[in-house]
């Protein structure tokens, strides 16, 4: 299952149409307000989010879906200045954040985001929940030595402190 988390309706529709076309379940959340619902309702393998959502954030967003136990995969939808999102949306555990498509000729090309999003359900089929439990680890002792001010040496102790903070 895909949930689907943008608010262009042309490209939420296209997308919608394409992914179902290949094969693939979505849901499509027309408002805002209910992507938390929808995202505990439909249990997506993967969410496609517009950074530029409004009001929350696609960071936001993100951020509570992480919150409330989403630990699928993450393709990221992002404007032009796309390294400026990065530090935002990377602690959250993002699989790719892709250019928000060109619109040519009517279409939005969307080629380089059905490529992420089918790279990024390849990775998830079968992905056990240690690996899952591993990258959040991983994510969390990042996040320590990024606090600790990059010390080298520290990486056996921040992930020793993430594993703890992990299973409490």
């Amino acid at each position: 299952m895909i949930l689907l988390v943008t608010h262009r309706q042309e490209l939420r529709e296209q997308l919608n149409t394409t992914l179902q076309a290949r094969g693939h379940q979505t849901c499509v959340s027309m408002h805002r307000q209910d992507v938390v619902a929808m995202m505990k309702s439909c249990r997506p393998h993967l969410i496609v989010l517009d950074m530029y959502v409004a009001e929350p954030s696609g960071a936001a967003v993100l951020e509570t879906f992480r919150a409330q136990g989403y630990v699928g995969r993450v393709v990221m939808l992002s404007g032009p200045s796309m390294m400026s999102v990065l530090d935002e949306v990377c602690p959250n555990g993002v699989d790719a954040v892709v250019r928000i498509p060109e619109k040519i000729a009517g279409h939005y090309d969307c080629g380089e985001l059905i490529v992420a999003i089918e790279m990024s359900l390849k990775r998830a089929v079968g992905q056990p929940a240690e690996d899952i439990r591993r990258a959040h680890i991983a994510q969390r002792a990042h996040e320590l030595f990024e606090e600790g001010g990059r010390q080298n040496g520290s990486d056996v102790h921040d992930w020793l402190r993430a594993e703890q903070e992990y299973l409490t």
